[in-house]
């Protein structure tokens, strides 16, 4: 360790310390964790496959996220979460959340403007009090579909010979790839 003057030739500065009192102080500072269990609320699962986007319903048209911060030597974070369009430019400034204590979980302000049936990414990272920012989050793709799903194909096979049924078939509309069906059957008295 020493100490060098910006013009070492001249003796207008000085170059000396005393060597019992000198000492040389770093601060570390470890950039935070990249943010946790990231996702919309209510939760909704994330598709990493942007040809696959998770399909969040109508009533999620201005979706609200949430995510757990960290920070090594614990200093207060703050979150920014970025929503992006297919070409993966920002469709709104970084969103920044509250500050809170390394360890807790913030919660963004809804986001609003989105369209129907337009596919989005979201991602979001980490910056604790002393200004280092974490990587992003995995990016996490979606849209918000607007679209009914179509009536479902019921096909009966042909009836017992007493006239009953004992199977029908149901399957989602011909172009529906992402319907889930749900069927309930009321059983006839005596039957």
């Amino acid at each position: 360790m020493g100490l060098r003057a910006p013009d070492e030739s001249t003796t207008d500065q000085w170059k000396r310390f005393h060597p019992g009192t000198a000492k040389l102080v770093v601060e570390w500072n470890t950039k935070p964790g990249i943010p946790t269990e990231l996702t919309t609320f209510p939760p909704t699962a994330c598709s990493t496959n942007s040809a696959k986007p998770t399909r969040l319903p109508e009533s999620m048209q201005s979706p609200i996220f949430t995510a757990g911060l960290s920070d090594a030597e614990a200093n207060n974070v703050l979150g920014s979460l970025e929503i992006l369009d297919e070409a993966n430019r920002l469709v709104f400034p970084a969103l920044p959340s509250a500050v809170i204590p390394a360890g807790g979980v913030i919660t963004w302000p809804s986001v609003t403007g989105l369209d129907l049936n337009t596919n989005y990414a979201y991602q979001a990272r980490a910056r604790d009090s002393t200004g280092a920012y974490g990587n992003y989050t995995t990016k996490c793709y979606f849209t918000i579909d607007g679209q009914d799903p179509g009536d479902p194909e019921v096909t009966i096979p042909d009836p017992l010979s007493d006239g009953r049924v004992n199977e029908i078939n149901v399957a989602a509309a011909s172009g529906d790839s992402d319907v889930a069906l749900v069927i309930s059957a009321n059983r006839i008295a005596g039957d």
